[in-house]
């Protein structure tokens, strides 16, 4: 996993550096503790995920993985009031 992360931001990195208009540019503060609050987040995810599959197992965890754009319909529903569309 590092190895594949590892060349994605060196990848991104010369993507970015050679075939930007406006280069780099400095994060604001805010935008660091945006990005601290999502890895946590997201190792939060990940640490419950495998937990999730030690206890229930690899079938139910599948299960769960494979039906999460239905969750995600249902809680745009009811969080943000949306309607289902085709």
């Amino acid at each position: 996993v590092f190895g594949r992360a590892a060349f994605a931001v060196l990848a991104l990195a010369f993507f970015a550096r050679f075939f930007s208009q406006h280069g780099w540019q400095k994060l604001q503060a805010v935008d660091w503790r945006r990005l601290a609050l999502s890895g946590v987040l997201l190792a939060g995810h990940w640490v419950s995920f495998f937990v999730s599959v030690k206890i229930a197992g690899v079938a139910i965890a599948t299960l769960g993985f494979a039906s999460f754009p239905a969750f995600t319909v249902i809680l745009e529903g009811l969080i943000f009031r949306e309607r289902i569309r085709p």
